[in-house]
């Protein structure tokens, strides 16, 4: 029933789509919407959200040519062709009465396009943007009120921890050592628009509540501050802290106001509350060998969070691949190896840095990498190594390093 001229026919139907997908690629707006396209605009809306006016053009340029190279590819356009003309004949073929126009090969195309989409495409759009660090944008909810974050590179659990932040409950994330919990508390005070005030370890309650000096002057406290004036009270290392002063936050929290050596205040509507640990809550472990166990009070108050390394995170912030190569595998040998060694964001960022700089292979693996380790346990981690290239220098440099006795 169809020959080949038919078959050219609806051939330039979806020839003059992808017109319409590169006019809308070229134009000025930075922005992916194929015209009257409603099913490609599904996918890629996200996108658009993301690129407009947030990330240098370069970026831009390079999305823009990879979505085009799919979108245009030759193997697609045929099987959007093959699938209308099958479509049709299947159409003829149960007798069904139909009029080839425009507007009808038009809307064939359009379906096709919804259904691949949801399959194939869709993942070749993923793969494509999983070669891009992406700056992400959060919308924030204030008061009925809709803002967003600017731009930027959060962690895989940056918006959960906001959600609980929103809710006014209190926060405990739990997780290793420079995994990004201070920074993520951080962006999120810049988000919500509000001053942060950070504790490290509260040795004992007077470094919460203060205390008047010899001169009778009251000492404020990052807390007070924060209880009083509104804002994000982030205390680190409550698994560390002294139990009469995390006790004095518990009652605060509790009541919603608090007595200070010189006066009685109410809790500020903005005040939240985070806190941090390395554990559980459940005293010491091979690792964090100083940390107290916090009664059962103080962990039924928090929302707890688990913020673990985010790989995708620290590929966004050291785009070194090479580093990122021996660290994750060195990661995932040291945890296979059951040694208490810790291998950070942080510590990820320190040889990304000293990467760029002339320092040598050796002398970032015994400052950045190594640090306390003995040779046997480096033989130990060096043995479990798995997903990485032979020629990756970090690897060569650590398979011939040998410690000084």
């Amino acid at each position: 029933m169809f020959d080949d001229d038919d078959r050219n026919y609806y051939q330039d139907f979806v020839d003059a789509e992808y017109r319409e997908v590169n006019n809308s690629v070229n134009s000025n707006s930075n922005t992916f919407i194929p015209n009257n396209s409603s099913n490609v605009d599904s996918i890629i809306k996200g996108i658009n959200a993301i690129f407009f006016n947030l990330c240098e053009q370069t970026v831009h340029d390079k999305l823009d040519s990879k979505l085009i190279e799919i979108f245009n590819s030759e193997e697609l356009k045929s099987t959007i062709v093959t699938k209308v003309v099958n479509s049709i004949q299947e159409e003829a073929n149960n007798q069904i009465p139909i009029l080839v126009n425009d507007y009808f090969i038009e809307k064939k195309i359009h379906d096709i396009i919804e259904q691949l989409l949801s399959d194939a495409i869709g993942r070749k759009i993923d793969s494509v943007l999983d070669q891009f660090s992406i700056p992400n944008v959060y919308q924030i909810c204030i008061n009925g009120n809709v803002t967003q974050t600017k731009p930027g590179y959060f962690h895989e659990k940056f918006s959960d921890v906001l959600t609980d932040i929103e809710l006014d409950d209190p926060v405990m994330l739990i997780g290793p050592a420079g995994s990004g919990k201070n920074h993520m508390v951080s962006q999120i005070a810049d988000a919500l628009g509000l001053p942060m005030y950070y504790t490290n370890n509260a040795s004992n309650e007077f470094k919460l509540t203060g205390f008047i000096d010899a001169g009778g002057n009251y000492r404020e406290t990052e807390f007070y501050k924060a209880f009083k004036n509104g804002g994000i009270f982030f205390l680190d290392e409550i698994d560390n802290s002294d139990p009469s002063a995390i006790i004095v936050i518990n009652s605060a929290l509790a009541n919603g106001y608090m007595a200070f050596p010189h006066e009685t205040i109410d809790r500020h509507p903005k005040f939240r509350m985070v806190a941090a640990a390395n554990t559980w809550g459940k005293g010491a472990d091979l690792e964090y060998v100083g940390r107290s166990a916090l009664d059962a009070s103080t962990l039924d108050r928090y929302e707890d969070e688990y913020i673990d390394y985010d790989r995708k995170l620290e590929k966004a912030l050291y785009p070194n691949e090479e580093v990122l190569e021996f660290m994750w595998s060195f990661r995932d040998a040291v945890s296979k190896s059951k040694i208490p060694h810790i291998v950070s964001t942080r510590g990820i960022g320190k040889v990304f840095k000293s990467a760029n700089h002339d320092i040598s292979v050796e002398k970032i693996l015994r400052k950045s990498v190594i640090k306390n380790l003995g040779q046997d346990d480096i033989n130990m981690i060096v043995g479990n190594m798995e997903n990485i290239n032979e020629s990756n220098k970090y690897y060569e440099g650590i398979k011939q390093l040998r410690l000084m006795r």
